[in-house]
């Protein structure tokens, strides 16, 4: 889990990469960094083979949608950790 706390925080670069080719805020990536952080935090770290990449991908994945959306996938009772044992694919 550390790792994966830690991928997401290195994101930094792939957030600014994110921002820029997809005219998205600031403020939209810091709470899809957020979002993606409580539902990858309820996982084990080593259970994604690159988890930089993986977290990267989830992130840009959330930034797509409606704030509430990522709200409401990551509550740990109803949303993905709290209906998936494993981590989902991105898609």
């Amino acid at each position: 889990m550390d790792r994966l706390g830690r991928s997401v925080t290195s994101v930094t670069a792939s957030d600014q990469h994110l921002t820029a080719s997809t005219s998205l805020s600031t403020e939209r990536m810091k709470l899809a960094k957020y979002h993606a952080r409580l539902i990858l935090g309820c996982y084990r770290g080593d259970a994604a083979s690159d988890p930089e990449v993986y977290t990267t991908a989830v992130v840009a994945v959330l930034a797509a949608y409606p704030e509430d959306i990522g709200a409401r996938l990551s509550n740990p009772k109803d949303g993905i950790a709290g209906r998936y044992k494993w981590l989902p694919t991105v898609s």
